[in-house]
């Protein structure tokens, strides 16, 4: 639930570690709500449990329960 900053590397062989900002869904839309936006839509899609892992960087089927974005639709309330 706190902010965080952590430091990864996301690809094989990278020269140095690049932060990972993590953010509670909290902050990053209150301030949204505040401003009178409110959320009519919300998708967490994932990959199936039979997609191909070709790729360096697919999630292949290793993480079918675990949606890799969270897409939410926002608008504006009319005042």
């Amino acid at each position: 639930m706190q902010p965080t900053i952590t430091y990864g590397l996301a690809l094989r062989n990278q020269p140095k570690p690049h932060p990972y900002f993590h953010r509670p869904l909290h902050l990053l839309l209150g301030e949204a709500f505040q401003a009178g936006f409110v959320l009519d839509g919300l998708e967490e899609p994932a990959f199936p449990s039979d997609y191909p892992d070709n790729y360096l960087l697919s999630w292949g089927g290793n993480f079918s329960q675990i949606p890799p974005v969270l897409v939410g639709r926002p608008k504006l309330l009319a005042a």
